[in-house]
């Protein structure tokens, strides 16, 4: 219910986005330039306007020995859920430790969203089922890990893999499932990982 309650409210935001800058077809358009149509839908779709792009954390260096640690990310461009009569988007993130894709107890790609994920059974409850689609390519489906938090989940083994399905497709379509929940999809607009990461000195995938 509430996945179809946030799917309405969505696209009620943007229709009315898209209303807003239409023109003045019934004489009452506002004309003041600082006028902001999505200020109060913004209460409801905190991405009413907004367009996806990679977004940089900066740097942060381990104290101890130098490590340096940075990630890019991206929202979905469709929400996965609604909260408080606000809606909420999974977040795709890349992590890097010195220029490479993090490893080891790192998690490398994953996607964070904002429920619990729903593990493949109780005796494997660090693993979920997904489906995944790039551009036009046929629908496949994988076994992914969960983050010990639960609200996370990533290609387990095959980061690199789909690191490079990311560099080289423009939009990733991802379905999973919340904890008791049928499944939900979110996309992703891929374009323009290639540039962010070759702007933080990333360029060998």
């Amino acid at each position: 219910m509430k996945l179809w309650l946030a799917v309405g409210l969505l696209t009620l935001t943007v229709i009315a986005c898209n209303k807003s800058g239409s023109g003045n077809t019934a004489g009452t358009a506002r004309t003041d330039a600082k006028y902001d149509p999505c200020e109060e839908l913004r209460k409801v779709n905190p991405h009413c306007d907004w367009k996806p792009h990679w977004d940089d954390s900066g740097v942060s260096v381990n104290a101890i020995d130098g490590t340096r640690t940075e990630f890019l990310a991206i929202d979905s461009s469709d929400a996965d859920g609604l909260d408080a009569g606000r809606l909420h988007f999974a977040n795709l993130r890349v992590c890097f430790k010195n220029g490479k894709l993090c490893g080891g107890r790192s998690v490398g790609v994953a996607v964070a969203v904002h429920g619990i994920v729903k593990p493949i059974s109780y005796e494997d409850n660090y693993s979920t089922s997904v489906r995944l689609k790039f551009d036009d390519e046929k629908p496949v489906s994988q076994s992914w890990g969960i983050a010990d938090s639960h609200d996370a989940l990533f290609p387990y083994g095959k980061e690199r893999q789909f690191l490079i399905q990311l560099l080289r497709h423009n939009r990733l379509v991802l379905e999973f499932s919340y904890y008791e929940q049928a499944p939900r999809t979110v996309s992703f607009e891929l374009s323009g990982l290639t540039d962010k990461m070759k702007s933080i000195g990333v360029s060998d995938y």
